[in-house]
């Protein structure tokens, strides 16, 4: 899956990321009593959403998408850390609310 002009070491890096993207749709799971960035669903999000906007692919898209449900069970986590916490879950929600459109002469956050 090359594409013109990329080297071999690009096509292989680009392979590996897809092969990692699929690995996560197919069964890697994360613990969902642990939301957090490093080892939770709040990672496993953000990397299927990276996926998503590198490679095109909506079957990334539509698993990221079950990303809303963190910002409901976000509410009891007091660790603040960035890998373990409330900044690493703001991190991966940040990214999701990036790809949507804001109709014209809507306020931020709506």
């Amino acid at each position: 899956m090359s594409r013109p002009g990329q080297s071999p070491r690009g096509a292989q890096a680009a392979c590996l990321a897809r092969g990692a993207a699929d690995w996560l749709l197919d069964g890697a799971t994360a613990d969902p009593a642990d939301l957090s960035l490093y080892h939770g669903p709040a990672g496993v999000v953000l990397a299927l959403h990276e996926a998503h906007q590198h490679f095109g692919d909506d079957r990334y898209g539509r698993a990221a998408r079950g990303a809303y449900a963190l910002s409901a069970q976000a509410g009891g986590i007091e660790d603040c850390s960035l890998y373990f916490g409330l900044a690493g879950i703001a991190v991966a929600l940040r990214a999701l609310g990036r790809g949507r459109r804001r109709q014209p002469g809507a306020r931020p956050g709506s």
